[in-house]
C-alpha cells in the first residue's frame, strides 16, 4: 500500500520535539511508527525517538499530538539490529522513519543499515533464541494448569492471554517475519502458521465467541502446533521440557 508519509502539521509537531531532545544530548532524532509510514489514525501517537541520551519513554501532549518520546544510545541501536528479540518492529521501524534532525549522519547511517539488513545477518542466534523461548514458555503451561487446577481463573486467564500473545513474537522470530508495528503481528503470524493457528490463536484471544475454557484449550493447541513446528531447534534439555509440557497440554486437550 503506497503511503504519503507525515502530514505537515505532524512533521512540525515532531521537528519541535526532536529539537528538544538534541537540546537534552541526542546524537540524532527520529520520528518511526505510523506517522512516519503514513498510516496514522485520527489518535495516533507521534513517535519521536533520540538516538543518544534523552528520556526513557515519556508521554505529552503537544502541539495537538499525543508525543511519545524514547531514547536508545547509538551502541545499543548498532546491538538492537543483531538481536532476535527486537529485530521484528526494530528493523522496518528504521526502514520507514523520516529523518528529523541528523547534524552528523547518525541516524542516516542506521537507516542504511536498516535497509541493508537481512536475517542472515544473525547466524545462529534466531534459532536458539526461539528454542530458549520455547522452553521458558513451557513454565507458562505449567502455571496455567495449576492455575486451572486451583480454581484460580483470573490468574488463568492472564497467563492464557499471555502465551497467546507471546507465542507470536516467538514464532515472527522462526517465519523470519517483520513487522512495522505490533498491531500487525498476530495476524502476520496467523498467515504465516496456517488456518488452523490462526483459528485457535483467535480462540484464545476471545475473538470467536469461546467461553473460558474452550480460550484456554486454544492456547494448549497453540503451544502444541508451535511446539512442532520448532522442535528440531530443541537441544536434550530444552526437549525434555517442552515434551513434558506438551504431555499436559495434550491432556489438557482431550479432556
Amino acid at each position: 500500500m503506497e503511503t504519503s508519509g507525515p502530514s505537515e502539521e505532524a512533521l512540525s509537531a515532531a521537528k519541535d520535539a526532536a529539537a528538544k531532545l538534541m537540546d537534552e544530548g541526542a546524537l540524532a532524532t527520529i520520528l518511526t511508527g505510523s506517522h512516519a509510514r503514513g498510516d496514522a489514525h485520527e489518535e495516533s501517537d507521534l513517535d519521536v525517538r533520540a538516538v543518544g541520551d534523552g528520556p526513557d519513554k515519556t508521554l505529552k501532549r503537544e502541539g495537538g499530538f499525543l508525543i511519545s518520546f524514547s531514547a536508545m544510545s547509538l551502541e545499543d541501536n548498532q546491538k538492537a539490529f543483531e538481536d532476535p528479540d527486537q529485530v521484528g518492529e526494530f528493523v522496518p521501524g528504521w526502514r520507514t522513519s523520516v529523518l528529523l534532525i541528523d547534524p552528523n549522519g547518525v541516524g542516516a547511517e542506521l537507516k542504511q543499515k536498516a535497509e541493508e539488513w537481512d536475517w542472515d545477518g544473525l547466524g545462529d542466534a534466531a534459532p536458539r533464541w526461539v528454542a530458549e523461548q520455547m522452553t521458558l514458555m513451557a513454565e507458562e503451561i505449567h502455571t496455567l494448569i495449576g492455575n486451572l487446577d486451583q480454581g484460580q481463573e483470573t490468574g488463568a486467564a492472564a497467563i492464557r492471554s499471555q502465551i497467546a500473545l507471546d507465542l507470536a513474537k516467538v514464532l515472527s522470530v522462526h517465519e523470519q517475519i517483520l513487522y512495522g508495528s505490533e498491531n500487525d503481528l498476530w495476524e502476520l503470524v496467523g498467515e504465516a502458521m496456517g488456518d488452523e493457528y490462526a483459528d485457535r490463536q483467535k480462540v484464545a484471544l476471545g475473538l470467536k465467541g469461546s467461553d473460558f475454557f474452550d480460550s484456554c484449550t486454544a492456547v494448549f493447541e497453540l503451544f502444541e502446533l508451535a511446539a512442532t513446528k520448532t522442535s528440531d531447534l530443541l537441544d536434550e534439555r530444552q526437549g525434555a521440557v517442552v515434551d513434558h509440557a506438551l504431555e499436559l497440554a495434550s491432556a489438557r486437550i482431550k479432556n
